[in-house]
């Protein structure tokens, strides 16, 4: 499973919850899991995938990685994209660019 895109959208007004990210799948699946939450926790920032809200287990995530290999290439991916959103904003307010309607900069690819 290869993850070709990221869209990070920050969330401010909250103290652990950082961000929502949606990542894209495009190695023959073509779909997108959205809602994924960037959290702060204890040990640095960690990803959280979408939970059913109907679902008695609160620990019961929709999606899931099955194995802590997979898991581990998603939390990098998204949270390497996280860092990159503000690396990216910060550089383009540093050289004072305008923004280009036409480009996303809350996805990386």
């Amino acid at each position: 499973m290869i993850i070709s895109k990221v869209c990070i959208t920050p969330v401010f007004d909250t103290p652990r919850l950082k961000a929502y990210a949606s990542i894209t799948f495009s190695d023959g699946l073509f779909f997108t899991i959205n809602d994924v939450k960037i959290i702060k926790a204890d040990r640095g920032l960690c990803v959280e995938f979408p939970k059913d809200q109907r679902s008695i287990d609160l620990h019961s995530e929709t999606v899931a990685p099955r194995d802590k290999e997979t898991r581990n290439y998603f939390e990098a991916t998204i949270i390497g994209a996280y860092h990159n959103y503000f690396l990216t904003r910060r550089k383009r307010h540093e050289k004072n660019l305008t923004s280009n309607r036409n480009h996303d900069d809350r996805c990386s690819a």
